[in-house]
């Protein structure tokens, strides 16, 4: 899993992606872009997506509880039995 949170953290464009059981809790994400990705049973909690876009996405059985997104845009996306509070 150390490979999957430092390729989403190395690279600032993700396309056709799926992401799976990535835990990136308390993390922060800055200036990344994610076209047409899936994230399934991702833990994204108290997590900091800044100036980040999101277009044509879809989250599926993730938790984004307590998620901050400054400067951030979400175009087209999908959140599928997935915990967004906060």
């Amino acid at each position: 899993m150390k490979k999957l949170k430092a390729l989403i953290r190395a690279q600032t464009h993700h396309s056709d992606l799926v992401f799976k059981e990535v835990h990136l809790e308390r993390g922060d994400l800055v200036s990344t872009e994610f076209y047409d990705c899936e994230f399934v049973s991702c833990n994204f909690v108290e997590t900091v997506f800044q100036k980040c876009r999101f277009v044509n996405c879809v989250f599926q059985h993730c938790d984004l509880s307590l998620m901050r997104v400054p400067d951030s845009t979400f175009s087209s996306t999908r959140f599928e039995d997935s915990k967004v509070i906060g």
